[in-house]
């Protein structure tokens, strides 16, 4: 079922990003005040009320306020809330709910956000899921661009190597 909202009195997100070769983020503007103003309160409506307490697990993204988020959370209580870590800068919105999560989806600047590592430093993928893991995360599916995907699950590591790509 389709839950939206308008609201006429606010403009809609946006999203610009720059991009290079390889498909990374070089710079973006984003415009996302609605997520910040909006969503808190449409989590609270009775419609997504009962959506929540009739699913079987819920993904969150990190564009809500720590407010929204907790408040997502409580309604959650008794299932499982995987999340998204959006950004750096948002990511850290998460900190205080991670051994909420049954599974964060993040790359490699997200998790150094939440271990409050500063960027550019070089740690491996699961060096940095480990440290998640020590933060209180459970479970967590760490990307690192176009390399292995690393799986960490109640401090176990496994790596998923890609498929190599045909050119």
């Amino acid at each position: 079922r389709d839950y939206s909202s308008t609201f006429l009195d606010r403009s809609t997100a946006s999203y610009t990003a720059l991009l290079d070769s390889g498909g990374d983020v070089v710079a973006a503007l984003a415009d996302m005040d609605i997520y910040e103003t909006a969503l808190p309160r449409i989590m609270s409506r009775k419609q997504v009320r009962e959506a929540i307490a009739a699913s079987d697990g819920v993904l969150m993204d990190a564009n809500m306020p720590e407010t929204g988020i907790a408040r997502l959370m409580k309604q959650c209580e008794g299932k499982p809330v995987f999340a998204l870590a959006i950004s750096p800068a948002k990511a850290v919105r998460l900190k205080t709910v991670l051994g909420g999560v049954a599974c964060l989806f993040l790359n490699k600047r997200e998790a150094r956000a939440l271990c409050d590592l500063p960027q550019g430093r070089t740690e491996a993928a699961p060096e940095l899921a480990l440290k998640l893991h020590r933060l209180g995360l459970h479970a967590c599916v760490l990307t690192d661009g176009a390399d292995a995907v690393c799986i960490m699950e109640n401090g176990t590591i496994r790596i998923a190597t890609p498929p190599a790509a045909n050119k």
